[in-house]
């Protein structure tokens, strides 16, 4: 970074190209997560932007004692093909949606899988 982005008075070097900027929401499948979603559709739709919609799931801390208490399939694999399911309600409550969107799953918690 020099000088001149330092003092542009922007918090960060942004350029459009490298990342596109939209609405980016979280989505649990709960009732706020869905409020949630449609307010963000209609937001994408009113700026005439993207629109990314997130599910992050967490990875479990088990430590097993052998190879035959690995559980099969993965703890891994279990929670990403959940976090797809839960993508998939997202799915249909975007079902008719005309603008662009982007459905995505995030290992970590939530605020975390947001904020990078």
């Amino acid at each position: 970074m020099d000088d001149d982005d330092r003092t542009s008075g922007a918090p960060f070097p942004y350029d459009p190209a490298d990342r596109p900027l939209g609405v980016l929401v979280g989505f649990d499948g709960s009732d706020q997560s869905i409020q949630a979603l449609h307010y963000a559709a209609r937001a994408a739709q009113r700026l005439d932007c993207h629109l990314t919609v997130l599910t992050a799931y967490t990875e479990s801390s088990m430590i097993y004692a052998n190879l035959a208490s690995l559980p099969s399939p993965p703890d891994e694999a279990v929670r990403e093909t959940a976090a797809q399911g839960v993508l998939e309600g997202a799915r249909e409550e975007l079902r008719g949606y005309p603008g662009e969107v982007d459905f995505c799953t995030a290992e970590g918690d939530a605020a975390g899988a947001l904020v990078v």
